[in-house]
């Protein structure tokens, strides 16, 4: 609900300390300034729990910014990549949901490690 109230195009955060592997932003006034897995840790907001609602204009470029990096052999880069590129042309707003129980899960590890943060029981 909080990401589609929000006005615009979003991304859905959460805010603690980051390790290498998650996809840090960087804020500036609840502005997404900086983002990818590249960011220093140490210098980090949030991480982006991959929750997104992008404006029709946002998701166009998106889509244009995805199939030129296809064309031009780009096809090992990760998604916020593209997120960046776009953020010299548009705001794109930071929403927290720290409070949601929301984690990303990207390997088997990350399902177990949610499983265990959210109480859920092998049945």
């Amino acid at each position: 609900a909080r990401i589609l109230s929000c006005d615009g195009t979003c991304l859905g955060v959460s805010k603690h300390k980051c390790g290498k592997e998650e996809v840090k932003l960087r804020l500036q006034d609840q502005k997404v300034v900086s983002i990818g897995k590249g960011l220093d840790p140490l210098e980090d907001d949030c991480e982006y729990v991959g929750v997104a609602k992008f404006t029709k204009e946002v998701g166009q470029d998106y889509r244009e910014a995805l199939d030129f990096a296809v064309e031009n052999g780009k096809i090992s880069i990760y998604y916020d990549d593209v997120i960046q590129s776009l953020l010299s042309k548009h705001s794109i707003k930071a929403v927290n949901l720290t409070d949601c129980n929301v984690m990303e899960i990207d390997s088997l590890q990350d399902f177990e490690n949610a499983n265990a943060v959210f109480g859920v029981k092998d049945s």
